[in-house]
């Protein structure tokens, strides 16, 4: 139970640290990924990132998950390295972040902010979300087509 408060205090550290800025240009809307099978670990970690990321003091709209990079190739071994890699962008809705909604059926704020987010996560039930930090996102260029 301590590893676990241990766990929420440096992600809550860490979630505070954001800056506040935003994008020049808003990114391309890539769409999620669905599925109706059990989420994977990998998955169920960018949720619970998510999730709490939204819970932080500088959160006015809630932020949905944009993209996600696949999960890396697991080695057989587990148990010498427990910790896996997590990348993946998440943008400002049009939802409040302090009325808890189910960030799924929120509309992407048109130029809302984007945030990066990387980070590791173990398997293990202690402590499954180790560390992730989010931070703005790089102005996606678009050229015009012609």
């Amino acid at each position: 139970m301590a590893s676990y408060w241990a766990c929420l205090l440096l992600l809550v550290a860490v979630a505070s640290a954001v800056p506040l800025q935003t994008p020049q240009q808003s990114p391309q809307q890539t769409p999620q990924k669905t599925s109706l099978e059990t989420p994977q670990p990998h998955e169920q970690a960018i949720t619970q990132a998510i999730d709490f990321y939204n819970q932080g003091p500088t959160v006015t709209y809630a932020f949905r998950l944009l993209f996600a990079a696949p999960p890396p190739q697991v080695a057989q071994d587990q148990a010498a390295n427990p910790l896996q890699q997590l990348n993946f962008t998440i943008m400002e809705t049009t939802c409040l972040a302090s009325a808890y909604p189910v960030v799924e059926q929120c509309a992407f704020k048109e130029n809302g902010l984007v945030r990066d987010c990387s980070g590791h996560f173990s398997n293990q039930e202690a402590c499954p979300v180790v560390a992730i930090t989010c931070d703005v996102a790089p102005p996606r260029v678009s050229f015009p087509t012609r």
